[in-house]
């Protein structure tokens, strides 16, 4: 019988046949959480499977157990090869030995109340429900402590790293919620796409139930919403792009974000043009919250998407800063004038722009939120 956390089993697909020959037996996988991503046809069961629960509600389980996983491990050294005869060869890894006093004090918790739960309150003598009825119970904690956690459990893994097995010297924290609050601001929850930190509903704990909830429902029923679905109407403000030869005038689409913000996504051409996003014509008072270049490809998720984008300069005309980041728009043709890069970049360039409106300008330059017009939609928006 091998026996694991699960998820797919992949481990027996590789000795399955391999040990039912060479001992003449036959391998039983037992696994807390499985879905299996291919039929594999060998014998496999989890507590938490395809028998009792769907194929979305598995795999978003899976999304966030990378936090179970660091609470079930060993102080033993991640293994980093093999002998000849098949002993693992182990390297001591510092990460898990600074986690091992907290995991070790939560396993012991755990025992403790597995020690209990041998001998429960007897109700019925003959609950023929009492498997499911541990099944679903077991399950719902999983699934509120990886979506809906607590502060007082983030604070025991708030310092918990996740280590890559065979070697690999990468350390990837479980959550990071600065990082988090920036990008909600920057991509709202689209700041997740294809980050490598593997806890991320902890990074919205502080958030209020709603952001917390749609993510986890996004999760649950596998949910394909696109960044349009998140963001149906816009700003649209005045932009002039400015040469030593010529100019013309066009508009920028800000879109919502997340608590107030919206961004601007103004794409640099390699024309060396000059930019200027005039915010006074939809906003009296603004709270500038970041102003920062990043490469296209950024918008698109993977590593750019943890990388911190850099800092773009910028003059400021009729903004008049009254505290820090929080301006007042002296004239409706205040505005924000950004130079390109003085070393160009390798890719194509957006500025981006977060800002929050305090104030809305009135009357024929109302700031009130437009319908998304998907025909109008500037080349950064699509890549969106």
């Amino acid at each position: 019988m091998l026996v694991d956390l699960g998820y797919n089993g992949s481990a027996q697909n590789r000795v399955d046949a391999l040990l039912s020959e060479a001992f003449d037996v036959q391998v039983a996988g037992r696994y807390l959480l499985l879905r299996e991503m291919t039929a594999s046809g060998f014998d496999k069961r989890g507590l938490i499977d395809q028998r009792h629960f769907d194929a979305e509600l598995l795999e978003a389980m899976c999304a966030n157990v990378a936090v179970l996983e660091q609470l079930a491990t060993t102080a033993m050294g991640s293994v980093a090869d093999y002998s000849k005869t098949g002993e693992p060869i182990r390297k001591e890894s510092a990460v898990k030995g600074r986690q091992s006093a907290v995991r070790e004090r939560v396993q012991e918790g755990c025992l403790a109340f597995c020690r209990e739960a041998l001998n429960p309150p007897v109700i019925r003598k003959h609950d023929v429900h009492r498997e499911d009825a541990w099944r679903n119970c077991a399950s719902s904690a999983l699934m509120r402590f990886m979506f809906l956690p607590q502060a007082s459990e983030l604070e025991v893994v708030k310092s918990f790293e996740h280590d890559v097995n065979l070697g690999s010297e990468r350390m990837v924290p479980l959550f990071d919620t600065d990082h988090a609050k920036a990008g909600m601001r920057r991509r709202g929850l689209f700041y997740m796409k294809g980050t490598s930190r593997m806890y991320l509903p902890a990074e919205l704990a502080s958030e209020d139930m709603s952001t917390r909830l749609s993510l986890m429902v996004q999760n649950r029923f596998g949910l394909g919403l696109s960044y349009i679905d998140h963001a149906p109407s816009s700003l649209e403000i005045p932009a002039i792009y400015i040469n030593a030869e010529s100019s013309a005038q066009s508009s920028v689409s800000a879109v919502p974000t997340h608590d107030g913000y919206y961004t601007a996504r103004i794409p640099m051409g390699d024309k060396g043009y000059s930019v200027a996003l005039q915010l006074g014509a939809v906003c009296q008072w603004i709270e500038i919250a970041e102003l920062t270049r990043s490469p296209l490809s950024a918008l698109g998720g993977g590593a750019m998407n943890d990388a911190a984008p850099t800092a773009a300069e910028a003059q400021f005309d009729c903004l008049r800063e009254h505290a820090p980041g929080i301006y007042e728009c002296t004239s409706e043709t205040g505005l924000i004038l950004i130079s390109p890069a003085a070393k160009p970049s390798t890719e194509p360039e957006m500025i981006e722009v977060v800002f929050r409106p305090l104030v809305r300008r009135g009357g024929e330059h109302s700031a009130l939120p437009k319908p998304h017009d998907q025909h109008t939609m500037t080349h950064t928006e699509q890549a969106a």
